[in-house]
């Protein structure tokens, strides 16, 4: 799951009375089943990531799923411990995987959310170094504005 800035942003989806909440009881049994959840329908978020995290458990790869999840979901109802998870995930993902660009975008999107600037920088690095797949440009951009 690849993270954008705009993702961190304020989105209240929050459960409105008389709108009839999604079933979200179905249990997602892979990596995509949950991330599609997650997408899709932003009241399960909880249960989305519980399934990552179960998941991850077994999946070291499905950490990047996981600290992109913790971070929609501080987002998404304005919970700064996730966000503070979310970097630890992020942390964790680079590390077990140090060649997946995937795990260092949403690290660096995740340290600028946060404001740890120099950090940032350098994931946004690390990334570019790693190879110029479809999100180089787009890396940066986002590099280049923080080092402005």
């Amino acid at each position: 799951m690849w993270l954008r800035p705009v993702d961190l942003k304020s989105s209240s989806s929050a459960w409105q009375p008389g709108a009839a909440p999604p079933e979200c009881d179905e249990i997602a049994d892979s990596r995509f089943a949950a991330v599609q959840m997650l997408k899709a329908q932003p009241l399960c978020t909880d249960a989305a990531i519980a399934a990552i995290e179960q998941l991850a458990v077994l999946d070291p790869a499905a950490r990047n799923d996981l600290a992109a999840a913790y971070a929609l979901r501080a987002s998404r109802e304005d919970r700064p411990s996730d966000l503070l998870n979310a970097l630890d995930t992020a942390q964790q993902a680079a590390a077990a995987a140090p060649h997946s660009a995937a795990a260092w975008f949403n690290r660096a999107v995740i340290e600028e959310s946060l404001g740890l600037t120099a950090e940032a920088i350098e994931s946004w690095n690390v990334f570019l170094k790693i190879g110029n797949g479809p999100h180089a440009a787009e890396a940066r951009q986002y590099r280049d504005f923080l080092t402005n």
